[in-house]
């Protein structure tokens, strides 16, 4: 017994074991493969369109014709190819892939969506944007400038710091705060771009801030700001002549989309779905 039990941990039979399974496999796989051959079409007609085709292509590429060696190489590979997508057809890859079967129906809307209408009617972009209108507001802009107090430099006594600067500029009308790594005096610009500069915080505590005077200290990531808002320009609804190219674009999109779910309800309503339902004893477990 203990003699048996030593064969199977041999290497050497463990190893031959193993090579007759890889052989089984392989055989099975080719076996298949044959299989699937016998449904292929045995004719391929490479067409004198295709071979221009094929040469035009290698022009391009190449920026010179092919040599009789090079077309005759890329028919080759074209036939290749071919026989390849037959073959993949044959094993029902198109139905049984999900990366394939998602790129033939994305193929098959993009294309459909070229069949829509091109037109472009002035009414029918008003429709589109007034459909749309909250996509083309302009957000509100701030201009301010600014006296920092950096928190790396100040530690916990930055916002004590930053109010003693407060007292000071509300007695002399000046103070000089720490290095900031822009200018003192920012440029207007949105409320999105503000708060992606300097935090959302930041930027909400500057939209309440009256104009024209200074604040208390403001904080953010990198430590406190007395602000001084010298301009602020509300939110405004962009008017059609300025987006007219954004809007035409939209109502292209829009148009596909209808037309491709009409083609599609079309394709719908020639099928009739069955919808199997679960097996008796898996409708008895869900019970």
């Amino acid at each position: 017994m203990r003699k048996r039990s030593s064969i199977w941990r041999d290497p050497f039979v463990l190893f031959a074991i193993g090579g007759v399974a890889l052989f089984l496999i392989a055989a099975a796989v080719e076996r298949s493969a044959e299989e699937g051959a016998t449904r292929l079409p045995r004719q391929l007609l490479i067409t004198h369109a295709k071979q221009e085709e094929l040469r035009t292509q290698f022009e391009r590429a190449n920026g010179r014709a092919p040599t009789a060696e090079e077309h005759a190489a890329a028919v080759e590979r074209h036939v290749r190819e071919r026989i390849l997508f037959e073959q993949a057809v044959a094993w029902d890859m198109h139905r049984n892939d999900v990366v394939v079967r998602r790129r033939l129906v994305e193929r098959v809307r993009m294309l459909f969506g070229n069949y829509a209408p091109t037109d472009r009617d002035e009414t029918d972009l008003q429709a589109t944007y007034e459909q749309y209108k909250e996509r083309f507001l302009a957000p509100a802009s701030i201009g301010f400038r600014q006296i920092f107090i950096d928190r790396d430099v100040h530690g916990e006594d930055a916002l004590e710091h930053a109010r003693a600067l407060k007292e000071t500029l509300r007695e002399t009308g000046s103070a000089e705060g720490d290095l900031w790594y822009q200018a003192p005096t920012e440029p207007p610009r949105s409320l999105p771009r503000i708060s992606a500069l300097m935090g959302q915080d930041f930027a909400a505590a500057l939209d309440l801030l009256p104009a024209g005077e200074w604040s208390p200290p403001v904080a953010s990531s990198y430590g406190y700001h007395l602000v001084f808002i010298e301009e602020k320009t509300p939110a405004r609804q962009v008017p059609l002549e300025e987006v007219l190219e954004q809007v035409w674009v939209l109502h292209r999109r829009e148009r596909e989309r209808a037309s491709f779910a009409t083609f599609s309800d079309r394709l719908r309503a020639r099928y009739e779905v069955t919808i199997e339902p679960p097996p008796a004893s898996a409708s008895d477990g869900a019970r």
